[in-house]
């Protein structure tokens, strides 16, 4: 049996797949342009990323507590990154969308790594200076 996280990412993975393959054909029988076919993706792939970042938070329910608000801080910087991401791609001139959209999701990726450090510094510790749990 396959284990529940990899079934959901297999799914993921085939409507990714899916919806690039109805695309590419709408566009090989002239019924988008190419602009809007790469429009289109762009939007999959920032709606799959806030999708699969929903999922960051449930991940380990049980981990320490600094891990936990990473772990949800992470969830939803990721989550707003691809919503921003999708919108982008939806809406601004191709240009803007490709010089704004990596930076954004990128700073999901600061955001995640600055306040994970920082919740490992400021943990609470115990008189011998080990990490409480």
């Amino acid at each position: 049996m396959i284990a529940r996280p990899i079934l959901g990412a297999v799914v993921l993975a085939g409507v990714m797949l899916a919806a690039s393959a109805i695309i590419k054909y709408a566009e090989t029988n002239h019924l988008i342009g190419p602009d809007t076919a790469t429009r289109a993706i762009q939007v999959t792939i920032g709606l799959a990323l806030a999708f699969y970042a929903n999922f960051i938070p449930k991940k380990n329910p049980t981990v320490a507590q600094c891990v936990q608000s990473a772990q949800r801080v992470a969830g939803w910087a990721f989550v707003i990154a691809g919503l921003g991401y999708a919108a982008i791609w939806a809406l601004a001139p191709v240009a803007t969308a490709d010089l704004v959209g990596t930076p954004l999701v990128a700073s999901a990726i600061v955001i995640t790594f600055g306040y994970a450090l920082w919740a490992y510094a400021t943990r609470p510790r115990n008189q011998n200076g080990h990490a409480a749990q």
